[in-house]
């Protein structure tokens, strides 16, 4: 698909035609949890980066894969809805429509090459963190709406990137990771529910 027509057209039919598209992607359906404040076992991921990360990197001008969003930095409007229902809900979807208008100060080519620099507030922010598998996941820290738009142009087209973020990303050891609940004097019953966090991008 080429999803660049998409902001062609008036920017209520491109919204509907994004949901006609995805509605029966279950992508769609995933939801986002607070970084912050969503317990898995005893420990948010927050809780467990400080905890368990060797290695923090800072990255500038990165690309990213919006499908692999998983969460939002304690922005609880973003947090255990169904992300079709962003665009569902015609009381607040005005936010993002006006990514398709032409008629405000938005050049859709936003989405499609780096993010301005020159404007901090244009560029979208981002945690990264590893699965266990090594795969990487991101966080919403500024740019949530902007967020939610590229997430659904990678559900159109899943060679989309969403380019030029700036991250700050964090390796998680997982192998020093209790993911069982058990009780001993060592782990003071403390472990991570892995099962639970990956509910949320499997």
């Amino acid at each position: 698909m080429n999803i660049k027509k998409l902001f062609t057209s008036s920017p209520n039919k491109s919204i509907e035609d994004i949901i006609e598209f995805t509605k029966n992607n279950s992508f769609s359906y995933h939801k986002l949890f607070d970084f912050e404040m969503q317990k898995f076992g005893t420990f948010t991921l927050k809780e467990l980066i400080s905890e368990y990360q060797f290695k923090k990197i800072k990255h500038e001008d990165i690309d990213i894969e919006p499908l692999n969003i998983i969460a939002t930095s304690h922005h609880p409007n973003f947090c255990n809805t169904p992300i079709i229902q962003f665009y569902l809900d015609k009381e607040k979807r005005y936010k993002y429509e006006n990514h398709f208008s032409k008629e405000q100060d938005f050049d859709y080519n936003y989405f499609f090459s780096n993010i301005n620099r020159t404007d901090p507030f244009e560029v979208i922010k981002y945690y990264i963190v590893n699965d266990r598998y090594g795969n990487k996941k991101y966080i919403i820290r500024h740019g949530h709406h902007r967020s939610i738009t590229a997430y659904f142009l990678q559900i159109l087209d899943n060679n989309y990137r969403l380019k030029g973020a700036e991250a700050i990303e964090y390796k998680i050891n997982w192998d020093l990771v209790n993911t069982k609940k058990y009780f001993n004097l060592f782990n003071r019953g403390e472990y991570f529910d892995y099962k639970k966090f990956e509910a949320y991008f499997i």
